[in-house]
């Protein structure tokens, strides 16, 4: 989800106690750390590990994992998180995730994952919040802001009424924007745009300057340095092997050039995911059309996509991009086919 999936895990950060409390329905929690969900073992990355204390006075883990939709290899990352939590810090895990949009129809949500090997079995339940199943006003009712950006997306939670109410709660916290933004994002995907722009400051403006945006960036910046970095590299060793000063420079250029290929497939790539989620689309929709544009057009667009009211708009503006593309490059007999063809 790009920035947005990373600002709905900001809430995780800035409300930490007040997300554990609501997922195991326990007042009175201490959150004792706020722990890493980096494993270094392998390559895993959990959203939220805190480390807490009931009234009972059990210390334990609350893994929280927000996924935009059900994918088949969720219960086994979650199994796989669990594990490495448990090893990690010596503590019994208490796994959730909470899922934004539904799955598609006929798609069941597992609640466990289950493996049996060779006599051996490995099993790992957890508790799934899916979003769309919750009532808009028995959220309201618990007085939670972490909830407040979501309730659009609960049943019963987009109207109007629904939405002034969470504006107005919202802006009684002491960090109210990144709250706010979110609340008008998730708005705008089940309501009007127009409205949900009237009653929230969700504009491209505010979103420019808050720091869900920066990270967005930032993210793509580092990607994008990232990846022409290694290509330089590549293609300066590549130059060097050949031992020649002719050979050198063009191990230069072609460095160059493929980490700007590599830096535009990761500004796409990022592209892709908003769309599908602004628009409830394919991530691969606007494939074909997106591979014809430089890096200059697809960070273009990733602005015409936070502030197009409907994906007519978005498409017409994409198609203008497009035709430009094709009529500044020369004319040659491949111009005009797709990249698959």
């Amino acid at each position: 989800m790009g920035a947005f999936d990373a600002g709905s895990k900001r809430t995780f950060h800035l409300y930490a106690r007040a997300w554990a409390e609501w997922i195991l329905e326990q007042e009175g929690l201490e959150i004792e750390a706020e722990l890493s969900g980096e494993f270094q073992v392998i390559a895993r990355t959990t959203d939220v590990l805190l480390r807490v204390r009931d009234k009972a006075g059990r210390r334990f883990l609350v893994l929280i994992e927000l996924q935009t939709r059900y994918d088949s290899y969720m219960p086994l990352r979650l199994a796989a998180y669990a594990a490495l939590a448990r090893e990690k810090y010596r503590q019994e895990v208490y796994v959730t995730v909470l899922y934004l949009l539904p799955p598609p129809t006929g798609v069941a949500i597992p609640e466990f994952y289950h493996s049996e090997f060779n006599g051996q079995i490995a099993h790992q339940d957890f508790d799934v919040i899916r979003l769309w199943g919750l009532d808009a006003a028995e959220a309201l009712a618990l007085d939670n802001p972490t909830l407040l950006p979501f309730v659009p997306l609960m049943e019963g939670g987009d109207t109007p009424e629904t939405l002034r109410m969470c504006v107005a709660r919202i802006r009684k916290e002491s960090e109210p924007e990144e709250l706010e933004i979110l609340l008008g994002f998730f708005a705008s995907l089940v309501m009007d745009a127009d409205l949900v722009r009237q009653m929230t400051r969700w504009s491209m403006q505010i979103i420019r300057e808050s720091p869900l945006y920066q990270e967005l960036v930032m993210d793509l910046d580092e990607a994008r340095a990232e990846a022409h970095a290694r290509g330089l590299a590549e293609g300066l060793e590549q130059g060097l092997t050949e031992g020649r000063e002719e050979g050198r420079e063009e191990g230069r250029e072609e460095g160059r050039e493929e980490g700007r290929e590599e830096g535009r497939e990761a500004a796409i790539q990022i592209l892709r995911r908003f769309l599908a989620f602004r628009f409830q689309i394919a991530e691969t929709h606007f494939d074909e059309a997106l591979q014809l544009l430089d890096l200059a057009a697809v960070r273009q667009l990733s602005d015409v996509m936070m502030d197009a009211d409907s994906l007519a708009e978005f498409e017409f503006i994409l198609q203008q991009l497009v035709s430009q593309t094709r009529q500044a490059r020369p004319e040659t007999p491949n111009n005009h086919q797709s990249p698959s063809e």
